[in-house]
């Protein structure tokens, strides 16, 4: 008899609960999954290509995102280029590096701005001198 009874109270325990689960009403409530859209990667843009072989060169890098004032680049160590100063233009995505490519070699490398918790990539090409 003890047996039968604590089945029958596991049972109303589970029947208890699928009626809470259900809601006041006996309905079940589905809630939509939460899309988090993607992510979009910061794109930084160079129009002009630098020239190898020639010191002092303003370039000027449009970003997709916006980057706080201390700004830092980072460029693919085999390009040879050396930035000498990074000014981002108030008000506007655009930011222009002072590029030294005495000794740049041609191609196109990677090139990434960092402002804050924002990175910006994208190519830089490295044209061979005139």
């Amino acid at each position: 008899m003890l047996k039968a009874l604590t089945i029958a109270a596991a049972g109303l325990a589970l029947a208890g609960a699928s009626a809470a689960a259900a809601g006041a009403n006996g309905t079940a409530t589905v809630t939509e999954p939460v899309v988090i859209p993607a992510v979009q990667p910061c794109i930084a843009t160079i129009s002009q290509p630098i020239v190898a072989g020639s010191a002092n060169q303003e370039i000027t890098v449009s970003v997709t995102e916006d980057l706080m004032d201390s700004l830092s680049v980072d460029v693919a160590p085999q390009s040879n280029l050396k930035v000498s100063s990074v000014t981002r233009d108030p008000g506007s995505k655009l930011v222009k590096l002072q590029v030294d490519a005495t000794n740049g070699a041609p191609g196109t490398w990677a090139l990434t701005l960092t402002g804050g918790n924002t990175s910006c990539k994208g190519p830089v090409k490295v044209s061979a001198h005139s």
